[in-house]
């Protein structure tokens, strides 16, 4: 007999995913319960080993230790299958493989905390949602890869640790770095003063944390850093701009250092005012002043100074030689020319560079002048003057005791004194040459006595009227005034000289000039004054401005050199300068002159004519043209026409038979009725009746014209009104045949039974609508017309009017 076996049932237990790196074994726990209650578990893919069971009654219960390969894996498979008499059973459960989180960061960094910039996070998290960042004092925004901007306190510590965790893995993963922060390098430049007077000044600055050169600027000035402006100590030279600032500033700069920005220092050179030494303006004094008083003055920044000679050997008082002090000269001194003493200042508040200003004193030799002897000169001639002023001082001023003037100045010594009239009347003048510009040294003279003789007058005029290629007459008016043997020499201004003599000519003078212009003529006349001993040729010269007038030049041309036309004569004569005021015209056909500008002249006959212009200028100088006019014979203008009389609006045919064939170039057609026509065949239609002229011009290839005129009859084709209105208001009560004019005419007018009404061969006579004095009734009426035409043509015509009452 078989026992009765009941139903095994095998349960495992939920196991949590395993986080890998926990060095922790997977526990498992399962049921076994019916049938069995003892099992066993198993791995499917595992390589690991189990650890030992803690069971209880239907409880399976024991551990899983992983290898290093299940660590790879992404899960484990295990079993739990019951053992015992009944058939085996087994559940599974599988338990999911987690990777540990991974965090990868970046290296720490070194910052200068002058140059504080936001630290860039960087990182990696694997098998992780995220990662979060800590450490510091400040403000972490969410996130891996992010920025921090470290605080005050951070730079305080010195040593910032950064920390980037693991956010959401299996379990919690970090990663550290270090950031250290370092001090910046410093630099301090060096105030200074800098005078007005340096050239140059040596600049400093302390620099500690680096070995780096620095580098100078200006903010304000333009000078020059010497050898270089990348040292600690260049030499500054000033701009010439520099010495109008108050203040130079300038900077100093290290370049950055490692992780370090730059630094810089701001130094101040105020401007000091330069020590000034100012003497005295150079002067100059006589060889025996003796004492030299030197009055020079000391500013700026010094407080005192002292004066020395260059090439003096007298003494100072008091020594050593303040700004105001004495010199007193040594015998030497008074040979050496020119004595040269330097006021130095001291240094002054600021130790600025001395200041000297030097001056130059002239020790003058007293002077001595010369002047003419006593003489005798012509009354109408300049005194030359012959002094001389020597020593130290070359200058002089002379004097009078008359009224006359000194040419060029009275300070020229070698210059001309003209008397005046006053000085000849008294006989004699005397000239004195006073030295000047002495500096010190008493002026020093000299006179002489001129004593005036008689002497000839110049005297000229010349003809009023002078022009270019005329002869001028020039008239020699002198005076000898009580001298004897006059001669005259005339110079007329063509010369290169004045003093060239063009003519010796004792009376009046002829001269022609080639050439317009202004001319200054010269007459030198000389007499001889036996008064004196010996005798002198007394001279006496004059001259006169004349100008010389241009010639005119006359030209002209002309219009309409035809044959029995007016020709147009057309002055363009000019004068330069000056205005044509006066023409004569020659036409060379024996005719008489003409005295206008513009004159119009008609030649008879055709041919050559000699035709002469004389112009005339306001200054009266004269000059001809004379130019050959070719006068053309003049053409003959002829015509015909068709249909004259004519019929208007029917074209007209005109036919040019000018003479001579061949010549005529051009034609003008006038048809009387404001209508026109060029050619020698045009067409004409005229519009209405009536007598019209035609006129024809032609003009042939010399520009010669001639016109001829014909007259033209127009008539209008006979017309019959359809209705009038016969009711004696005087508006259209008669009918009348319109057109014409006609040579004949004859007018019927019939009722329509045919009875004549009304007949005329008048066309001034029209129907009143009446036969026998009786009005005919309003109706339809047939008339009839037969018209001569002037040009042998007749018109037969009918038709009907309308009575309208």
């Amino acid at each position: 007999m078989s026992s009765f076996l009941r139903k095994t049932v095998v349960t495992t237990q939920t196991v949590a995913p395993y986080c890998v790196g926990s060095g922790l074994p997977i526990n498992l726990t399962g049921t076994v319960s019916g049938g069995a209650i003892t099992g066993q578990w198993t791995v499917a893919n595992g390589s690991g080993s189990f650890g030992a069971y803690t069971s209880t009654v239907n409880s399976i219960s024991t551990s899983y230790n992983l290898s290093n390969n299940d660590t790879l894996l992404t899960s484990i498979k295990f079993y739990l299958t019951s053992t015992g008499n009944c058939t085996p059973k087994k559940d599974s459960i599988i338990v999911p493989i987690v990777q540990r989180p991974k965090v990868f960061i970046g290296t720490g960094t070194t910052i200068c905390k002058n140059n504080v910039v936001p630290i860039v996070l960087t990182g990696t998290i694997t098998n992780a949602l995220g990662g979060t960042w800590s450490g510091g004092t400040g403000f972490f925004a969410p996130g891996v890869n992010i920025t921090y901007t470290p605080t005050t306190a951070d730079l305080a510590a010195g040593t910032l640790v950064l920390t980037l965790s693991s956010v959401g893995g299996c379990t919690t993963t970090a990663r550290t770095l270090t950031v250290n922060f370092v001090n910046p390098p410093t630099i301090a430049g060096i105030d200074d003063n800098v005078c007005t007077n340096t050239q140059t000044i040596v600049l400093n600055a302390s620099v500690t944390g680096s070995t780096l050169n620095p580098t100078w600027t200006t903010n304000n000035g333009t000078g020059l850093f010497l050898p270089t402006n990348q040292t600690v100590t260049p030499t500054y030279q000033l701009s010439q701009s520099d010495y109008s600032l108050t203040a130079i500033n300038m900077t100093v700069t290290l370049p950055p250092t490692g992780p370090c920005a730059s630094v810089s220092d701001i130094i101040q050179l105020t401007m000091r005012p330069a020590p000034l030494a100012i003497a005295p303006a150079d002067f100059t004094v006589c060889a025996n002043a003796g004492l030299i008083n030197l009055n020079g003055s000391i500013g700026g920044s010094a407080s005192t100074g002292t004066w020395s000679t260059i090439n003096g050997t007298g003494a100072f008082n008091p020594p050593p030689a303040p700004p105001v002090s004495t010199y007193t000269m040594s015998f030497t001194d008074m040979s050496i020319g020119t004595l040269t003493y330097v006021l130095t200042t001291d240094p002054g508040t600021y130790n600025c560079p001395n200041d000297t200003d030097t001056l130059k004193i002239a020790v003058l030799a007293a002077p001595v002048v010369a002047v003419n002897s006593n003489t005798s000169v012509c009354e109408n001639a300049p005194i030359a003057l012959t002094g001389t002023v020597t020593g130290y001082t070359s200058t002089g001023i002379w004097s009078s005791t008359g009224t006359g003037a000194f040419t060029p100045t009275n300070t020229a010594l070698g210059g001309q004194y003209f008397p005046s009239t006053g000085d000849v009347s008294n006989g004699t003048v005397t000239l004195t040459l006073l030295s000047t510009n002495n500096q010190g040294c008493p002026a020093q003279s000299g006179s002489f006595v001129a004593t005036f003789v008689d002497a000839p007058k110049a005297l000229f005029t010349a003809s009023s009227v002078r022009c270019q290629d005329s002869v001028i007459i020039f008239i020699n008016g002198s005076q000898s005034n009580g001298t004897s043997g006059l001669t005259a020499q005339w110079n007329f201004g063509t010369a290169p000289s004045n003093t060239v003599v063009q003519s010796t000519t004792p009376g009046n003078a002829l001269y022609t000039y080639t050439n317009a212009g202004s001319y200054v003529i010269t007459l030198t006349v000389t007499g001889t004054n036996t008064v004196t001993v010996p005798n002198i040729q007394c001279p006496d010269t004059v001259s006169k401005r004349i100008t010389v007038n241009s010639l005119p030049i006359p030209n002209f041309s002309y219009l309409n050199a035809c044959q029995g036309l007016p020709a147009q004569f057309r002055d363009s004569s000019i004068v330069l300068p000056g205005n044509i005021v006066a023409w004569n015209w020659n036409f060379g056909d024996g005719s008489v002159n003409s005295f206008t500008r513009n004159p119009v002249h008609t030649y008879t006959t055709s041919g050559i004519y000699n035709v002469v212009l004389t112009a005339v200028s306001n200054n009266s100088c004269a000059a001809s043209i004379s130019k050959p006019v070719t006068i053309n014979a003049q053409p003959l203008a002829q015509f015909g026409m068709t249909n004259d009389p004519t019929i208007a609006l029917e074209p007209v045919y005109f036919s040019d038979f000018s003479a001579p064939t061949g010549s005529i170039s051009s034609w003008l057609w006038s048809f009387g009725d404001e209508g026109s026509g060029e050619g020698p065949s045009p067409t004409h239609i005229y519009q209405n009746a009536g007598s019209y002229i035609i006129t024809l011009t032609v003009f042939d290839n010399n520009g010669c014209s001639d016109t001829a005129s014909k007259e033209i009859q127009v008539q209008i084709l006979p017309q019959v009104p359809t209705a009038f209105t016969p009711n004696k208001d005087n508006n259209n009560d008669l009918l009348f045949v319109k057109g014409g004019p006609f040579e004949k005419i004859l007018f019927r007018v019939y009722n329509n039974w045919g009875e004549l009404l009304f007949e005329t061969n008048d066309q001034k006579i029209g129907w009143d609508g009446a036969k026998n004095g009786k009005d005919q009734p309003v109706g339809v009426y047939v008339w009839t017309l037969v018209v001569d035409m002037y040009n042998n043509r007749q018109v037969k015509k009918n038709g009907d009017v309308t009575i309208i009452r």
